[in-house]
């Protein structure tokens, strides 16, 4: 079955599409980008004209799926690098030493990519304690596509570096009879909870000698006490960190785009408690730095808005300290 048939078959049954690059090193975006006229995986429709007048301006094209809402896919990776380690994971492995691989294989939807890894779809009633999001919870190479933030390439599509193929069910009749994920999967993959706050007098000794303040650990909006002469390097240390961060993400090519925001964001998150920048602060040179690499123009504001929400939100769940960074920060700050 061709490309087109595919995208066909799947809008008929009820599944959102959209055409997605076939080739180079854009593979898998989505074809319908604001340069288009349209936004990305957002523009996914059921509409038969419109689908088939998509295929046949590119019959290559691979058939994106956009996450439906009330749907999780666990996207398990293999041979993804860690960039601080250079330890290669396979996210399947990662189920399995944690426990959890026989609950994701009760998924009766699961879908092979063509680099070995794998697609599973679960009904996820309370979908919005999911987040989009890469190496879940610390689960390394597995990555979480939700409703309104991710998509998937569909089973039968093909293109140069393999197929699609599902391996367990299918999405013929749609994407409403796929099983519900197990409950304890469900909390090991959720979204975690934002720690208690804490009054800084509880702990501002420890950020002040640059120690870590304590797992779990916020400061108030009320700045710990320290000498201004102290503050104002800090503070200088600190935003010389996030123009340095910002300024990587800046220059992140094609297809690490949306990782890199996350994970900036999410680093920048763990440095909130020191209150040198805020959250918008953050948002606005990420927000730029995704223009000046074209992340904005090809996959819309919402996507890299929320890219760096979740990021946020994950960073300031696990407070850093500055001599605690990773190496490859400290020459930034």
């Amino acid at each position: 079955m061709s490309n087109t048939e595919t995208a066909i078959q799947l809008a008929a049954a009820g599944v959102s599409v959209f055409p997605c690059e076939w080739q180079g090193k854009a593979a898998k975006r989505p074809k319908i980008s604001k340069t288009d006229g349209g936004t990305g995986f957002h523009d996914a429709t059921t509409d038969a004209a419109t689908v088939a007048d998509w295929w046949k301006r590119w019959p290559d094209a691979l058939v994106g799926v956009s996450v439906p809402a009330g749907v999780v896919v666990v996207d398990c990776d293999t041979g993804k690098v860690d960039k601080i380690t250079g330890e290669v994971h396979d996210g399947n492995e990662t189920l399995s030493k944690n426990g959890f691989l026989d609950l994701a294989d009760t998924a009766s939807l699961i879908v092979q990519t063509p680099s070995g890894g794998t697609h599973r779809y679960f009904r996820a009633p309370e979908g919005d304690i999911f987040s989009n999001t890469s190496n879940v919870n610390q689960l390394a190479a597995v990555d979480l596509r939700t409703s309104g933030s991710g998509y998937t390439i569909a089973p039968g599509s093909e293109y140069a570096a393999g197929r699609y193929t599902a391996i367990k069910g299918d999405m013929k009749g749609g994407l409403d009879a796929i099983a519900v994920m197990p409950d304890r999967l469900g909390d090991a993959l959720k979204r975690p909870e934002r720690p208690k706050l804490e009054a800084a007098s509880r702990a501002g000794d420890k950020l002040v000698s640059g120690l870590h303040p304590g797992k779990g650990w916020v400061v108030n909006n009320a700045r710990f006490r320290m000498p201004l002469c102290e503050r104002t390097l800090l503070e200088k240390r600190l935003n010389g960190l996030l123009k340095s961060i910002a300024g990587r993400v800046a220059t992140t090519t094609t297809g690490g785009r949306h990782h890199a925001t996350f994970n900036a964001a999410m680093t920048l998150g763990g440095y909130l408690h020191y209150r040198a920048f805020g959250p918008d602060d953050v948002a606005r040179e990420l927000y730029r730095a995704c223009e000046a690499n074209g992340h904005m123009q090809d996959d819309g504001e919402r996507v890299v808005l929320l890219a760096i929400r979740d990021g946020l939100r994950n960073g300031m769940a696990a407070p850093l300290a500055l001599e605690n960074r990773p190496k490859s920060e400290r020459s930034a700050a």
